[in-house]
């Protein structure tokens, strides 16, 4: 019986890589297991877990955060009985969603983890913090801005970009108050599928721009980039580019026509080709990215480099784009990745199964098991800006 113990695995005590926290005030950092210290950190304070290695029969953990200042990334050694992993952070997970250097994690009774670059300065940390949210059922995450979608229609935000806090829904003409029933966020946009059908486009100025009127079909949607106020929509199983507010959009007339012709189409996303693709405000790669999911389970990308290392791919149920790559996620719960810097991650996922859901930012992704406990490829790469 005590030789089968022994080869049971311990919850809890194998390495698990991803977003924690410091589980301790006063936390020495150091140069490496066992070195001098750099500096000390705070309980709760964020950190990434990059690897892990065993010195004088201590285990320690490498971890990216931040410096003693709070005004540097740094990568440091800490002893692993110090560091909150995500395998106690995320448990009972039902749904995730990511961008940037954050994440947020929606619990099955409603309650919400958030992880990331989110508490580093003061300021940051506008609206409700998602620790109090009750009753959510969806969550996505924008700019240093996450979102909780309610069970009554409206939503909680913190973070300092995009719409207002409290946003209780959308005026209808009879100025009743009509709930959101699904949202997607990128950058500073959030956009909202009402209860009356309509699709509507809400941003840092408070504005609440309607897209597509009362009644419409929406199968899909997907926000992108705040400085073209362009998003995507599915109906009818086809996909086609909504200007907002501001600006004409980026998608040439060749992109919409390109567009346009894809048919059967079930899912549709949107992001960036990378977060050194854009220069005081435009885009240097010429084409967001724009991917697809059709109803025989195959991929089509606009990018024609991204559509041919998709051609081989089959039997996908979820797509996401991050910065410099796509993900997709099969039916038997693999993951698989393409896209420009899709080496940040792609060996690692090889060794994921039983995956449900995916989330994407600018240098990790997510992977949520059929368990409700996550998984994690890439790096945070916590930065100062």
């Amino acid at each position: 019986i005590l030789l089968l113990l022994c080869l049971l695995p311990l919850p809890g005590l194998a390495f698990q890589k991803g977003f924690g926290e410091f589980a301790k005030d006063h936390v020495n950092l150091r140069k490496e297991p066992g070195g001098d210290i750099l500096f000390r950190k705070d309980q709760g304070e964020e950190l990434f877990i990059l690897a892990q290695k065993e010195r004088g029969g201590q285990t320690w953990y490498q971890v990216e955060t931040y410096n003693a200042q709070r005004v540097a990334p740094v990568t440091a050694w800490v002893l692993s009985d110090m560091v909150k992993g995500p395998e106690v952070l995320f448990s009972d997970i039902v749904q995730i969603a990511a961008d940037g250097r954050n994440l947020a994690a929606l619990r099955r009774d409603g309650t919400v983890v958030f992880a990331g670059s989110q508490f580093k300065y003061p300021h940051l940390r506008e609206g409700q913090d998602p620790a109090t949210w009750q009753d959510v059922v969806q969550v996505a995450v924008g700019t240093l801005t996450c979102y909780g979608l309610k069970k009554d229609g409206s939503l909680y935000r913190f973070g300092i970009r995009g719409p207002a806090s409290g946003i209780a829904g959308a005026l209808g003409t009879d100025s009743q108050m009509i709930p959101f029933v699904k949202i997607d966020a990128q950058d500073d946009v959030l956009l909202g599928q009402m209860a009356d059908g309509s699709l509507r486009h809400f941003w840092q100025l408070g504005s609440n721009d309607l897209l597509l009127p009362p009644g419409s079909s929406i199968q899909d949607f997907s926000a992108w980039n705040h400085y073209y106020c362009t998003s995507l929509v599915l109906e009818g199983n086809r996909v086609r580019a909504l200007d907002g507010p501001v600006g004409q959009g980026v998608f040439s007339p060749e992109d919409q026509a390109q567009l346009a012709a894809w048919q059967d189409v079930v899912q549709v996303a949107a992001g960036a080709k990378g977060p050194d693709d854009f220069v005081n405000h435009q885009s240097i790669g010429g084409r967001p990215m724009v991917a697809a999911i059709k109803q025989d389970g195959s991929v089509i990308a606009l990018d024609p480099e991204m559509n041919r290392e998709v051609s081989a791919w089959a039997g996908i149920r979820k797509i996401v784009l991050g910065d410099g790559f796509l993900l997709g996620l099969t039916l038997d719960g693999r993951v698989l990745a393409a896209g420009s810097r899709k080496q940040q991650v792609e060996e690692e996922i090889k060794a994921w199964s039983g995956i449900t859901d995916i989330a994407v930012g600018s240098y990790f992704c997510a992977g949520l098991t059929a368990e409700g406990s996550l998984v994690f490829a890439g790096e945070a790469q916590f930065d100062h800006n």
